[in-house]
């Protein structure tokens, strides 16, 4: 329906074509796996911020934010 009016909106356009393209196997295959890629580093995401939340300390000298991860003769020369 959307194809046949021809949206003036690319947005639906572009929406028609992704849910036409889950009804194939292949495309369904790739969308799940898709899906299941960005739920994981979603959660590796969301557990480092809750990480860094922890270990944020208080003052501007402390947590884990500045943690010399490039060496202390960089973390001086910032």
């Amino acid at each position: 329906m959307a194809l046949e009016y021809k949206l003036t909106y690319p947005s639906g356009r572009a929406t028609t074509m992704l849910i036409n393209s889950f009804h194939t196997k292949t495309r369904a295959e790739l969308a799940a796996n898709q899906v299941r890629q960005l739920g994981k580093y979603l959660s590796i995401s969301f557990c480092w911020s809750c990480f860094k939340w922890f270990f944020s300390g208080i003052g501007d000298l402390c947590g884990f934010d500045k943690f010399p991860s490039f060496g202390l003769t960089l973390f001086k020369n910032t």
